[in-house]
């Protein structure tokens, strides 16, 4: 009798704890929270280093007639160029457990010249040349910025690491939420093509 009792306790006992356990279990939520992922891609999700050679060349710069003079010079640097995309236009469409994100194009986040890099044997002025003057070298720098950003955007390869690693974010983002409630999301990928040949700014 009592191990009879005992018995209907325990069973009592397993039935209300598994219906605890389902009145606990969080619900899976109606649409992915994304508020968050925003943190995750508004930084840049690829840095890169290059070292190339800009250059600067101006016809006529000085003098008149026959002794007019060109201003040519060169300027050798390392640049920094960070690649990521623009959250704000992320897309995401959920339908059950399937989830499609559709992206923008990569682009350059920031571009800058490594002033480490820079001295004054990273300027190479033509024989011949007119003087170079301290306005020279400031244009002829943002010019090299914005050719750092450029050469950035034509290399495919860094583009589509660029393009892989914000996958492997948000994928791991999306997982993570899946996990909170028991879920697998299934994603599909949409974006755009990864670059477009555009015209060299360089000087």
């Amino acid at each position: 009798m009592k191990r009879l009792i005992l018995g209907a306790f325990a069973a009592l006992l397993s039935l209300s704890c598994a219906a605890c356990s389902a009145q606990q279990a969080p619900e899976p939520p109606a649409a992915l929270d994304t508020s968050k992922m925003k943190n995750i891609c508004e930084l840049a999700v690829l840095e890169c280093r290059y070292h190339t050679v800009a250059k600067y060349d101006e016809k006529d710069a000085s003098g008149f007639w026959l002794w007019k003079k060109d201003k040519t010079f060169w300027i050798e640097y390392s640049g920094i160029v960070q690649l990521g995309v623009d959250i704000s236009k992320v897309d995401i469409q959920q339908t059950g457990t399937a989830v499609t994100i559709s992206l923008p194009p990569i682009e350059v986040k920031s571009c800058i010249v490594d002033p480490d890099s820079l001295s004054k044997d990273s300027f190479f002025v033509a024989k011949d040349s007119a003087v170079i003057t301290a306005e020279d070298e400031v244009y002829a720098f943002s010019k090299a910025q914005e050719y750092l950003s450029w050469q950035a955007t034509q290399d495919y390869p860094l583009m589509q690491e660029a393009m892989n690693r914000t996958k492997e974010l948000l994928e791991s983002f999306v997982s993570q939420c899946g996990a909170l409630y028991g879920v697998e999301y299934e994603i599909t990928w949409e974006h755009p093509p990864l670059s477009t040949p555009a015209p060299s700014p360089a000087p």
